[in-house]
C-alpha cells in the first residue's frame, strides 16, 4: 500500500478531487471549490482551466463550474460495471418499433439532462435529439423524472438554480408549480411533456432503478400530440412496463 502511494500525482489527486467534488456540487465557483478541499488558490484554477480547455468540466455565465460531456464520452457514467445502455437498447427497439415513437434513455448530469442512447422508430418520425444532447430539467418529461427521485432539499436547490427557460407557450416557468408537478412525478410513476420543450410533441419518461433502489436513468417515448392523445394510456402503461424491465435486469426489485 505504501509502495502504491509514493507513485500517486498530487496534481491528478487534485483535479479528480475536483472532479468528484463537482459531482456533489455542480455549478460552484472558483473560490468555493479551493476553500471546500482545502487547495492553494492558483494551481486550482489552474486545474480548472486544464479540465475546461479538455471539455471535462465546463464553465457557465455566472462563473460556475459542472461536470463536462467529456467523461460521459469516455464512458465514465455508468452503473457500477453493468452496462446501462446494454442492458435497456433491446427494451428501447422494441418500445419504438412497436409504438412507432422516438425512444430516449437519459441520464443526469449536473443540472441537465443528457442522452446517452436513442432508438428511432419505422414510421418517419423524427424529433431534434441525438446521443450526447443535453436537455433541460424543468420543460422534459425525462428531466422531471430524473430530478423527482432526489430528496426534496436537492430538488429545491436544483430548481433555485436553473434558470426556467420559456421554450414553448407551455413550459411551465414558475418554479412552485414546477415543484408541484415534479413532486406528482415520484407518485405516478411516469411524467409528461405536453409541449413543452418542443411544438407538436408530446413526452413521457418512466424511471430506471439500480440493484440499490436508486434512480440511475430514464427512458421516453416521443411522439406527435396528435399521436400521444390517441393511445395516452397505452403509451404509459408500455413504458412503464419497459421500465420496470430495464430496472429488473440491473438487479432491482419491488
Amino acid at each position: 500500500m505504501n509502495e502504491k502511494k509514493n507513485y500517486l500525482v498530487p496534481a491528478i489527486e487534485k483535479a479528480l478531487d475536483i472532479l468528484e467534488y463537482l459531482k456533489e456540487k455542480p455549478q460552484s465557483a472558483l473560490t468555493q471549490i479551493y476553500q471546500d478541499l482545502d487547495l492553494p488558490k492558483s494551481s486550482t484554477y489552474g486545474i480548472l482551466q486544464t479540465l475546461e480547455t479538455r471539455g471535462y468540466i465546463r464553465k457557465d455565465l455566472a462563473n460556475g463550474y459542472s461536470l463536462g460531456l467529456k467523461l460521459f464520452e469516455l464512458g465514465v457514467i455508468s452503473v457500477e460495471g453493468t452496462d446501462l445502455i446494454k442492458e435497456a437498447l433491446p427494451v428501447m427497439e422494441e418500445l419504438a418499433h412497436k409504438i412507432g415513437f422516438v425512444c430516449n434513455l437519459g441520464v443526469l448530469e449536473g443540472d441537465l439532462g443528457v442522452y446517452i442512447e436513442k432508438v428511432e422508430p419505422s414510421s418517419p418520425v423524427r424529433l431534434n435529439s441525438w446521443k450526447g444532447k443535453t436537455i433541460p430539467l424543468h420543460c422534459t418529461s425525462l428531466g422531471k423524472v430524473l430530478l423527482a427521485y432526489k430528496g426534496l432539499d436537492q430538488i429545491l436547490e436544483v430548481l433555485n438554480r436553473l434558470k426556467l427557460s420559456k421554450n414553448t407557450e407551455k413550459s411551465i416557468t414558475d418554479k412552485e408549480l414546477l415543484l408541484g408537478e415534479i413532486l406528482q412525478v415520484k407518485q405516478k410513476g411516469y411524467a409528461i411533456d405536453a409541449e413543452e420543450h418542443e411544438h407538436d410533441i408530446t413526452c413521457f419518461a418512466a424511471p430506471i432503478f439500480d440493484h440499490k433502489g436508486q434512480v440511475v436513468a430514464a427512458i421516453s417515448l416521443s411522439g406527435l400530440t396528435s399521436w400521444s392523445l390517441e393511445k395516452r394510456d397505452y403509451l404509459i402503461e408500455q413504458l412503464t412496463a419497459g421500465a420496470k424491465a430495464i430496472s429488473k435486469k440491473l438487479g432491482y426489485h419491488d
